[in-house]
């Protein structure tokens, strides 16, 4: 399990700006986290498809989007990009 601190840790040590999550099923647009110097975080949905392209996240969200996962391909793809060991 990750925390919130984990996250916050990793996107300065790495420089993360934004997580894609998925892609819009109607047009393609990626989809996922925005991190901000300031620390807040938002979610971007910001495809036309949408009604609400960037709402305000926090980064409980980011950890819960990080733990809710089972499929192990998209565990191995979340920690190879978050730079975390693979025990998670």
């Amino acid at each position: 399990m990750k925390y919130p601190d984990d996250f916050i840790n990793k996107a300065k040590e790495k420089n993360i700006t934004r997580w894609i999550i998925h892609k819009c099923s109607m047009c393609g647009y990626p989809c996922g986290f925005r991190f901000y110097e300031d620390g807040s975080v938002g979610y971007d949905s910001g495809c036309f498809c949408s009604s609400q392209p960037v709402r305000h996240s926090d980064w409980e969200e980011v950890a819960e989007q990080y733990n809710i996962q089972t499929n192990d391909e998209v565990i191995k793809e979340y920690n190879e990009f978050w730079g975390f060991d693979k025990e998670g």
